[in-house]
């Protein structure tokens, strides 16, 4: 039997270059479609905003310090001494604009509602200092103009207003995006303050530039309502300035920005005040850095695609192929953050991703046929890019879980520095901004190292917690811990700096039940407590400049702590909203017998002429020493100091 001739077959696996072309443009094509669909619905939009936010807090091109807007900040210490907290007490108010106005700025935006009476003289007077103001003054308004309610409509009479509403993303609530005209077409705070500087307004939804300094800090000069109202001949700093006058007490009036992945000294929610600021220096100076141009956004999804088509057909082993994947998605990750940092433009960083992948995943498609062994891989890959867990693993962050308020037992610290108004209202400006952040950096750093939550920075001032939002067994101990060193290291930065008029720190430290908890919801990181124990820390910390002392810890927070080292015991003190006397420890210098300074104490219950002597043995250097003397010298016999 003789064979029959071979009939020619094509082969059964195909050339791997055979109609590359045809399939690699069909491929990108199908690429960029899919890719510029996908990445603009849920919850990949979601993705694309925490990845635009995480640059726009890391990455964004230095500003300058603008060199023309101020914003008075009426702070929880500026309303110390007035009756009314909320609304924002209106004698206050008037008192500072009347000081404003005699500076003779530039212009004046109040972002404070005027939308509900008080107290009536107190309003009085604030409505009349608005009649009589000299310079050109926008008043924020709660509702567009019409909807206004009565004591709001009557007040803002013939007064030039702006609302004071911003955009929030209706997703999560945080402001992105100029807020210029309100429902009704009449200008926000930030587009009439611009108008009566003589600007043409554009329309709503542009990108707000909220580029902070090279330094990471605020682009703004940010002064205390109260060095103005105590110290008038600091107004001068406000002379030609476009002044915004605002508050920043407790929680109120604050937002959630691009902002919050950012270390700035506002912390994750920025005031309303801050906002207006920025939404102002963009409609007053040039076009933002990062104005969208369609053509580089388009050439980076491009790029990308074939990027990934270049992957997914490459001849790599699988485990290298892999790998060459994840290096390509770290690439295009860092040259976005790159591309945002230089300034040039911000591309779509889930669209790239999305074209990178899926480019990918074509490219494994095409090469199936030929190389069944990748099948395997182009699945697990798929499979892996679509997985929640992916998706997870990107928009994952803990402090952004909303967590139900609960009560507990922590541990609270505030430090506050002696005469810090008077200080700055004498150093210039630019030497203020270096020395307050060495100074709150050395002191959170501290708070941090102990394990404690650092709740809020109000100008000078650290507040602080231990136990919250991570139980901790050992908070009081922390916090006491963390108390002595914040006063040895603040003391060395004092001395270190002498020349500057830097004052004391001064510490209250306490330990009780408080309601903790995140109170602005999973858009912000806004974790703080509330209750009797942080007023009580409060006014410990307040009592120092009393008594002479530099730190106060309570009995609770020593009791808790289960030891006292250092710590002793100086009586009770009795402070101003505190139902009964609370005993208190404070850390004193070696020269003091601590035995005998006890015995001195314990006298002072009935026995005034051996508290005398007793006193008058120990060192008169010391001002805890001083202050019983004094007090026996008036005849007060007694262990509990009315500080009430």
């Amino acid at each position: 039997m003789v064979d029959a001739p071979l009939v020619s077959q094509p082969p059964r696996s195909r050339d791997p270059n055979r109609h590359f072309w045809a399939s690699g443009i069909i491929a990108l094509a199908l690429t960029i479609a899919l890719s510029l669909v996908l990445g603009n619905r849920p919850p990949l939009t979601a993705l694309e905003t925490f990845a635009r936010d995480v640059r726009l807090s890391r990455a964004w091109p230095s500003r300058p310090l603008d060199s023309d807007i101020v914003v008075v900040a009426v702070t929880d210490k500026s309303l110390a001494s007035y009756p009314y907290l909320s609304p924002i007490d209106r004698a206050l108010l008037a008192q500072l604009l009347q000081t404003v106005d005699q500076a003779k700025p530039k212009v004046v935006g109040l972002d404070v509602l005027l939308d509900r009476p008080t107290h009536p003289e107190r309003d009085a007077i604030l409505a009349a200092t608005l009649r009589q103001f000299k310079t050109p003054l926008v008043l924020a308004r709660s509702t567009p103009r019409g909807q206004e309610g009565r004591f709001e409509k009557t007040t803002l009479a013939n007064l030039t207003t702006g609302t004071a509403n911003l955009a929030a993303d209706s997703t999560d609530g945080v402001i992105r995006r100029l807020l210029v005209w309100d429902a009704l077409g009449s200008p926000t705070l930030a587009g009439a303050l611009a108008q009566a500087l003589g600007r043409e307004l554009p329309e709503n939804g542009a990108p707000i530039d909220f580029g902070l300094t090279a330094a990471g800090v605020l682009p703004f000069q940010i002064i205390p309502a109260e060095l103005l109202v105590d110290d008038p001949d600091a107004a001068p700093l406000l002379r030609g300035k476009i002044v915004l006058i605002g508050g920043l007490v407790g929680g109120s009036d604050v937002h959630s920005t691009p902002l919050r992945f950012a270390a700035t000294p506002t912390g994750a929610a920025m005031p309303g005040v801050l906002i207006h600021a920025f939404q102002l220096r963009q409609l007053l100076g040039p076009p933002p850095p990062l104005a969208p141009q369609w053509i580089w956004p388009g050439l980076a999804v491009t790029a990308a695609a074939i990027l990934g088509l270049a992957v997914g057909r490459s001849i790599w082993p699988t485990v290298l192929q892999f790998g060459l994947w994840a290096v390509g998605v770290l690439g295009l990750t860092l040259a976005a953050f790159a591309l945002a940092a230089a300034g040039l433009f911000m591309v779509n960083m889930t669209t790239v991703w999305l074209a990178f992948a899926i480019g990918s995943l074509l490219g494994f498609a095409l090469e199936g046929r030929q190389r069944r062994a990748q099948a395997e891989v182009i699945h697990r890959t798929f499979g892996t890019f679509l997985a929640p867990e992916y998706v997870r693993m990107l928009v994952r962050n803990p402090s952004l879980a909303t967590a139900s308020a609960y009560q507990a037992d922590i541990a609270v610290l505030f430090t506050d520095l002696a005469d810090f108004t008077r200080m700055i209202g004498r150093m210039p400006v630019d030497e203020v901004e270096p020395l307050l952040n060495a100074y709150l950096h050395l002191l959170t750093r501290s708070v941090t190292a102990h394990g404690g939550t650092v709740d809020k920075i109000v100008g000078d001032s650290v507040h602080a917690l231990f136990g919250a939002p991570i139980p901790q067994s050992d908070a009081a101990l922390r916090a006491l811990n963390c108390a002595e060193e914040i006063a040895r290291l603040s003391e060395g930065f004092r001395q270190s700096r002498i020349a500057t008029g830097l004052g004391q720190t001064r510490l209250g430290v306490h330990f009780g039940p408080a309601l903790v908890g995140n109170f602005g919801g999973a858009s912000r990181l806004d974790y703080t407590a509330h209750g009797a124990t942080i007023n009580v820390t409060s006014r410990l910390e307040q009592a120092n400049k009393a008594l002479g002392t530099q730190v106060l810890a309570s009995a609770d927070l020593i009791k808790a702590a289960s030891t006292s080292g250092r710590w002793i015991s100086i009586g009770s003190v009795w402070l101003r909203g505190v139902d009964q006397p609370l005993p208190v420890f404070t850390v004193l210098s070696e020269q003091v017998d601590a035995v005998k300074l006890g015995q001195a104490i314990t006298s002072l219950d009935g026995r005034p002429d051996i508290a005398l002597s007793q006193f008058r043995a120990l060192d008169p250097v010391e001002p805890i020493v001083r202050l019983h003397l004094a007090r026996l010298s008036h005849g007060l016999c007694s262990p509990i100091i009315d500080l009430r």
